[in-house]
């Protein structure tokens, strides 16, 4: 495996879509190599898949609940507001949503604003 200290994965949007570029040599590699390669290219893989979605969904501690955010919004302040109005003092869990939210673990009121609404 390269010694560089440059990253061995990079990406940028290519066409609107993101493209990792990946160096690796052929190599042995030992145990604490191959866990930074993966690390390395988890990173790498987290702000691909950042880039492609558009919504976020967010929770609250002790709501089996999740609401649904706009990706655009929460970057320019993590502080939003959901589809459903409800503004909590903080969102406790953030994760990304890539497809359709689950019409079970969404809030009723953000699930019918994402159905009804154009921004899908």
């Amino acid at each position: 495996m390269t010694t560089k200290s440059e990253p061995i994965a990079r990406w940028e949007v290519v066409d609107g879509q993101p493209v990792a570029h990946v160096e690796v040599m052929p190599a042995d590699m030992t145990l604490e190599q191959m866990r930074k390669l993966c690390f390395d290219l988890r990173a790498v893989y987290d702000e691909m898949y950042w880039h492609t979605v558009k919504w976020l969904a967010a929770g609250v501690k002790r709501s089996s609940k999740v609401h649904l955010l706009l990706k655009s919004a929460y970057e320019e302040d993590s502080h939003t507001v959901a589809l459903c109005g409800k503004l909590p003092p903080k969102w406790d869990v953030t994760f990304m949503l890539g497809g359709e939210p689950e019409k079970g673990e969404t809030c009723k009121a953000c699930y019918d604003a994402w159905l009804s609404d154009d921004l899908n």
